[in-house]
């Protein structure tokens, strides 16, 4: 981020059923369609709390979750 914005990023590998298990459990991913692009698939979160909102992007046994705030 800017001296204006907080940024976080975070990225952690887990066996697939450990992911599935928590996008189920999860209040932002679970009820949303992501985008597919080859094996990836990419979730748009909306903003929570004066969040702007990210990314949550899954490949194979890896997140990546890309979080602003402003």
């Amino acid at each position: 981020g800017s001296m204006f914005t907080r940024e976080f990023n975070v990225q952690f590998e887990a066996p697939k059923n450990e992911i599935e298990n928590w996008v189920l459990k999860s209040k932002g991913l679970h009820q949303k369609n992501p985008t597919t692009i080859g094996s990836k698939r990419i979730y748009n979160i909306r903003g929570y709390e004066n969040s702007v909102g990210g990314t949550v992007i899954i490949e194979n046994n890896l997140v990546i979750i890309n979080l602003m705030w402003s």
